[in-house]
Order: C-alpha cells, then sequence, then structure tokens
C-alpha cells in the first residue's frame, strides 16, 4: 500500500510517496511536482527502488 500527498520546503512544491509491504519500506520525494504527479510514478519508481541486483 501507498500513500501520495503535498508538502512544501522553503517555497519549492514537494510530491511524496511512502509505502511498506512484508518486505520493505520507502519514500520517493520528487521535487517541483504535486502528490498526484508523484502517484502516477510512483509505479515505475518502486520498482527501481525495489528491483534486486
Amino acid at each position: 500500500m501507498a500513500q501520495c500527498g503535498d508538502a512544501e520546503a522553503s517555497n519549492v512544491p514537494l510530491g511524496i510517496c511512502v509505502w511498506s509491504d512484508k518486505g520493505s519500506l520507502g519514500m520517493v520525494i520528487l521535487y517541483f511536482k504535486t502528490g498526484a504527479q508523484a502517484a502516477a510514478e510512483l509505479v515505475e519508481i518502486r520498482g527501481q527502488v525495489e528491483k534486486k541486483s
């Protein structure tokens, strides 16, 4: 399960997504994006983050 939302740091918009499951816990912060935009990109990003070498 993942949740995404909007934030701001030093007047810079941030899209933040966090997730956890049985084997992982992660967070992605995308600068100059909204939470909705981050959510749209999360599937691809999460797949790369969780890729095992």
